[in-house]
């Protein structure tokens, strides 16, 4: 029954944040981030009717949806970078391209470690994939939250909010699948529990952050600060760093 609720409670923020989305008119301001929730509202009501109607596919459609998610995720990842790095172009494009390739590189691993190869794509394919993927977005929003920290630049209510979210959001999802990777079955009521109430959390945090539009002003607040040129090339030494430890921490070629 509590189950039930959460799921319920889910879908109507997710139609709330959509609409407030249309209705502020910042839909436009973060199109991947209201694109990855309307995916998701419409996921949820799919995955209502097949648990309803086709209980015998519901398995099959949730990890579908699942591995799709994974790379929606990216997609919100690339763009908080893009508004986090708004007013750095040179900077901005080091740090996409580099995630792009990171990204990139996290997939080929999962599909040439596997023994079930691309071909006989399994569950324990797709929660090994959507683990590493979550770590990699962990480490590359953690990257941001240091540029953003030490070059002074405001994050905004709106991109605060996103962040906060996704943040509970890849965390507790790490945990839940780290869980499921090691007990399986066993711990398969109290995963999907303890999943659809963390993503309510994450979804009021939303909702409350993104209620309306708040526009990011920019304003350098240290005494004397980096040129762009300087804050080019450090930004550029630090993603170079990350993507070398991520590559280190997963053994990616």
């Amino acid at each position: 029954m509590s189950l039930y609720i959460a799921w319920m409670a889910g879908i109507v923020l997710e139609a709330v944040l959509l609409f407030r989305g249309w209705k502020g008119g910042h839909l436009s301001k973060f199109p991947m981030f209201f694109s990855y929730i309307g995916l998701v509202f419409l996921q949820s009501l799919l995955l209502y009717v097949t648990a309803r109607y086709y209980w015998s596919r519901y398995s099959d459609a949730y990890w579908t949806f699942e591995l799709v998610d994974v790379f929606a995720g990216c997609a919100v990842v690339v763009e908080i970078y893009r508004i986090g790095l708004a007013e750095f172009a040179g900077v901005r494009k080091i740090a996409r391209n580099s995630l792009l390739l990171v990204f990139s590189l996290t997939f080929g691993r999962v599909v040439l470690t596997a023994q079930e190869g691309l071909s006989n794509w399994s569950t324990m394919m797709t929660i090994q994939l959507e683990r590493d993927m979550r770590f990699v977005q962990i480490g590359a929003l953690l990257t941001l939250l240091l540029l953003l920290s030490l070059y002074a630049v405001p994050i905004g209510r709106n991109l605060c909010g996103i962040l906060l979210g996704y943040g509970i959001f890849l965390g507790t999802n790490i945990l839940n699948l780290v869980l499921m990777r090691r007990f399986g079955n066993h711990v398969q009521s109290f995963a999907a529990h303890f999943q659809s109430w963390s993503y309510l959390l994450v979804l009021v945090v939303w909702t409350v952050y993104l209620w309306s539009y708040a526009p990011r002003l920019w304003k350098a607040s240290s005494p004397q600060p980096l040129s762009y040129e300087e804050l080019y090339a450090k930004t550029r030494q630090r993603l170079g760093k990350t993507r070398g430890i991520i590559k280190d921490a997963f053994h990616l070629p």
